[in-house]
């Protein structure tokens, strides 16, 4: 069952792009050179008897949460965003290779496009392809709504998960509270951008939720394999979240797994990232281009496993406390435009090991909930931290981190009046120091968008081969 039918809504219009990309790619590698209008048309087909099964079991979470202030956040963001829009999206890594994986169509990349946008080029485009429909119907400018949509989505998401963990404690601050998980730095940068990490954040607080409850059905067990796999197929470096993820609901649900159930999970966790795998591979020789070439071979990449030294610990005892160094330390190695304010993680692991040490060892039904999500958080920093430790590809990890540790605090403290008004002072205090920091991603933004296209590295390049 999905959070709400705002996400049904999102996943379904996910789906209808992927079968898009499935159609054109058939038919790319059949010899026929199809405009992005009839596969859009065939998929639209493919989606009705989907549309009408969504319709007729409403999979949804009906439970209401909106309120006064909710509306108040949902305003906060809109005039956020349409003041971060004015400026269009001139960043380096989107003009090198994010507006080329946009287009819909499929090329022939080592042939008559010689690697447009780099090796960046052979990155998974699912995530990429969603803004295209919104970039054509509304312009360069605003084609980057969709991710002030999935900035929304991740604010109900986080108010869901947030009740399904503390129930209706504290209910009139929670809105508060969520907004402080939400507006993180690197979330707030993504804002008026075509980058694609609020996408996958925002599949992967559903996934989380899905963790959180008990399935009805086999049906919601293939459900959740599959967005796992469009976790994935959005961007390769999801994978950190996927494995603890995997684990931790087989380990849930084990009584309820079958045969018939496993295979068909794994049918729908590898199908989504499955047609970009065999197309770089066809392309390369290296499904996923150019990492692991020691394995695969490709001629062309030299014979190692490619990582950006720029970023991550360079040491194991960097890797292991990574997450850690980036609070006391968050401009070494962490990105190149580092987050100003870190007192927001450092408070939230806080609470999460004071939390841990006092009340995680009563086995009841809301500290079990708490340790899947600390196990997901703990499981995939380090397997951020090992991969790549660039602090823009953890950022899901950290608005989860965020959830769970304000959860983890009202779980701990009691229901009286005294609690909550201690509640009320550090919410206000943490409001306070939030702005700054929403500050600073706009201002950042402002100060990178002024930028000349013909100063950009990679820019004519990426477009003279890819795009004209």
């Amino acid at each position: 069952m999905f959070s709400s039918v705002f996400i049904c809504v999102f996943f379904c219009y996910i789906l209808f792009i992927w079968i898009t990309d499935v159609i054109s790619f058939l038919g790319f590698y059949a010899g026929f050179a199809a405009k992005p209008l009839w596969p859009a048309l065939m998929a639209g087909v493919f989606m009705v008897p989907v549309l009408r099964q969504m319709i007729r079991r409403k999979p949804w979470n009906r439970e209401k949460l909106f309120s006064g202030w909710d509306m108040a956040v949902v305003v906060c963001f809109c005039l956020f965003a349409a003041g971060k829009m004015i400026f269009p999206d001139m960043s380096e890594d989107v003009c090198k290779y994010h507006v080329f994986l946009q287009d819909p169509s499929w090329k022939d990349m080592m042939g008559f496009h010689l690697l447009p946008g780099g090796i960046q080029g052979f990155g998974f485009p699912l995530g990429d392809r969603l803004f295209y429909l919104f970039r054509c119907l509304l312009g360069y400018r605003l084609g980057t709504v969709l991710n002030l949509l999935c900035l929304l989505l991740i604010y109900s998401q986080a108010r869901k998960i947030m009740r399904e963990l503390c129930g209706s404690r504290f209910e009139k601050l929670n809105p508060f509270l969520c907004f402080l998980a939400v507006t993180q730095y690197d979330a707030m940068m993504q804002v008026g951008s075509y980058m694609v990490e609020l996408i996958g954040t925002c599949i992967l607080l559903e996934c989380v939720w899905f963790l959180l409850r008990r399935p009805e059905d086999g049906k919601e067990m293939v459900v959740f394999a599959g967005l796992m796999g469009f976790l994935f197929a959005v961007k390769m470096t999801n994978i950190v979240y996927v494995i603890p993820l995997v684990i931790l609901y087989i380990f849930k649900n084990r009584k309820l797994v079958t045969a018939r159930i496993f295979w068909l999970c794994f049918l729908a966790g590898v199908l989504p990232a499955s047609i970009y795998l065999i197309h770089n591979w066809i392309q390369t020789g290296n499904p996923v281009y150019p990492y692991y070439n020691t394995v695969f071979g490709s001629p062309y990449f030299a014979d190692m496993n490619f990582k950006d030294k720029r970023w991550g610990g360079q040491n194991w005892k960097e890797v292991i406390l990574w997450p850690f160094i980036g609070i006391k330390r968050p401009d070494y190695r962490q990105s190149e435009l580092p987050a100003p304010y870190t007192w927001g993680y450092a408070s939230a692991w806080l609470l999460l090991a004071v939390c841990g040490a006092g009340r995680f060892l009563k086995k009841t039904r809301d500290q079990a909930k708490l340790g899947y999500m600390a196990g997901v958080i703990i499981a995939s920093s380090l397997l951020w931290s090992a991969s790549t430790g660039h602090v823009r590809y953890y950022m899901g990890g950290f608005i989860l981190l965020m959830i769970t540790g304000i959860s983890a605090g009202i779980c701990c403290m009691g229901r009286t009046k005294a609690a909550e008004r201690q509640w009320a002072t550090t919410c206000l205090r943490l409001f306070a120091g939030r702005w700054r920091e929403i500050w600073k991603a706009a201002t950042e933004f402002t100060e990178s968008s002024d930028v000349k296209k013909d100063k950009i590295p990679g820019l004519t390049r990426s477009w003279n081969n890819g795009l004209q």
